[in-house]
């Protein structure tokens, strides 16, 4: 198993193709823990994003909200839309308009804390897209 260590900004993430998340904080606001590491055809974007979202959470956390926003970044574009179900209503693209527009101001706090829901709500719907897949 192959691991390469990625440095942002202090904080130290091992990422593995196969298996992420040996270790995290168990914080969680949604239904989306450490421990809902997946397979199906997103499952390495699904589990790297959740990796990110572990992180942006401790950020949170320790009030390091840019570090927390760059976290939630990496996060959503690794997950495209890959998150989409077609029988799901997804609003949450106007919640990313409010924060891009909050981190424009430099509300960090505002910024990160949205952008932390919208990509606990998308690693959810695509945790249930891919239960869906599996289950047809």
């Amino acid at each position: 198993m192959s691991l390469k260590k990625l440095k942002t900004n202090g904080y130290f993430l091992i990422a593995s193709s196969a298996t992420l998340l040996l270790f995290a904080v168990n914080f969680s606001a949604s239904g989306i823990v450490k421990g809902d590491l997946i397979e199906c055809s997103t499952s390495k974007e699904f589990n790297q994003a959740l990796l990110l979202l572990d992180s942006s959470r401790k950020a949170v956390l320790e009030l390091k909200f840019e570090i927390a926003l760059e976290m939630e970044n990496r996060a959503l574009n690794l997950l495209g839309d890959s998150y989409q179900d077609p029988r799901v209503m997804d609003d949450t693209s106007m919640n990313i308009v409010f924060a891009d527009s909050a981190e424009r101001r430099g509300e960090y706090k505002n910024a990160a804390n949205l952008k932390l829901r919208v990509l606990e709500s998308r690693l959810e719907s695509l945790k249930t897209k891919c239960q869906k897949h599996k289950s047809e």
